[in-house]
């Protein structure tokens, strides 16, 4: 007897488990922080086409290497083209992601920034249609 309601507990603690990982509840949980490139030095990267229109809704990487996006490392361009970063200060690279960037556009190279606290860095950059 003791034998079946020990299997009818662990099926129901199973069940549970099944259905709380079902439900996400601990989506994005990790014992391991992310990495973050968030701070308080300004960084504006504008993206333009090249007869001067803004660019806008296209994701911008800045990090110290390309790869996924440290936290605080990624944003989207403005109505304006104009991305806005709060780093911390220090050299990153700014790159593009190649899932969300628009197949027309050509992407432009790889850029190396400085930013530093009190300043507000800026990068132009130009892109042309395919």
């Amino acid at each position: 007897m003791k034998t079946v309601i020990f299997i009818i507990i662990g099926l129901i603690i199973f069940a549970a488990g099944y259905a709380a990982g079902s439900l996400n509840l601990l989506n994005g949980f990790s014992f391991i922080p992310k990495p973050s490139v968030a701070g308080t030095a300004k960084l504006e990267v504008k993206l333009l086409m090249d007869n001067g229109t803004p660019v806008a809704k296209v994701e911008i990487d800045v990090g110290e290497q390309p790869g996924p996006p440290a936290v605080g490392g990624a944003m989207a361009t403005d109505e304006r083209g104009v991305a806005t970063f709060m780093l911390k200060p220090g050299t990153y690279t700014v790159y593009f992601n190649n899932g969300t960037w628009p197949q027309n556009l050509e992407q432009p190279g790889l850029r190396q920034v400085t930013v530093e606290e009190g300043k507000t860095s800026q990068v132009t950059l130009t892109v042309k249609t395919k």
